[in-house]
């Protein structure tokens, strides 16, 4: 009976060894599948994908720097009269620079430091597209102070003369009083001019300017007269026109009707 108990035994672990053997070799594939299956069809797509964007991703980068096709060379201005187009490139300092790092409200903060400009707007596009609308200073005045020509616009700011206006009124400062460009003229005599070119109604094209006499401006018949500062302005054009009609006819200098009771000579 032992025998074949043992037997038995023996004859059961043999049957059972291959049995746990194959369960082995089973999980241990079940356990290896996961690594060595092929590829997903969704996989394969996400992966061409994603290299395709980072091949765009470099050409458009190689094609953003090493080109010419984004870099500025020459800007479009809108607006100008008096400035000229070097001028107002120089000043901007764009040429050269590639156009997704101009910065449009830096550029209008640099061309409204040129004392002709007002008012300015700067747009930018694609390819190196940079277009300048500018506003310039309109000349009111030419104000003539020795040998040196400014141009005074309605706001009483000074900028240089950059040529003969003859519809441009001038203003002869025979005191020479310091002018400095981009800032406002010398307030007391713009103001004398501003109130007697407004009251006196009649197309006045040379005034002179001294701190004595005030403002003055020639008459049709050639007489000079002194209106004194811009105080009282209509009523002193009112007495110098009654007397131009009164004078008529006579040889007369200057009339002055600025200082107290007018008079002439």
């Amino acid at each position: 009976m032992q025998t074949r108990r043992n037997r038995s035994a023996s004859t059961t672990n043999q049957r059972r060894s291959p049995r746990r053997v194959r369960l082995h070799t089973t999980a241990t594939a079940a356990a290896l599948a996961p690594a060595i299956a092929p590829a997903s069809d969704a996989q394969l797509r996400s992966k061409l994908l994603a290299g395709g964007a980072l091949g765009v991703l470099i050409a458009s980068l190689l094609l953003l720097f090493n080109t010419d096709w984004f870099y500025v060379d020459e800007i479009e201005i809108v607006g100008a009269r008096y400035l000229t187009s070097s001028e107002i490139q120089r000043a901007s300092g764009v040429n050269g620079y590639n156009i997704f790092f101009i910065d449009s409200a830096s550029i209008e903060r640099t061309l409204m430091r040129l004392p002709e400009i007002k008012t300015v707007r700067v747009q930018t596009g694609l390819l190196n597209r940079v277009k300048v609308e500018i506003q310039e200073r309109q000349p009111v005045l030419t104000w003539a102070r020795g040998s040196e020509n400014y141009w005074v616009d309605a706001d009483g700011i000074t900028i240089v003369a950059r040529a003969a206006l003859m519809d441009v009124p001038t203003l002869r400062d025979v005191d020479a009083a310091p002018v400095k460009v981009g800032q406002r003229a010398p307030a007391k005599p713009f103001e004398a001019f501003r109130q007697l070119r407004d009251t006196w109604g009649e197309s006045a094209k040379v005034y002179e300017w001294s701190n004595g006499r005030g403002i003055a401006l020639m008459t049709e018949q050639g007489w000079k007269i002194y209106f004194g500062d811009a105080n009282e302005m209509l009523g002193k054009v009112a007495v110098a026109r009654a007397l131009i009609a009164q004078l008529k006819g006579k040889s007369i200098k200057f009339i002055d009707v600025g200082q107290g009771e007018p008079f002439y000579q």
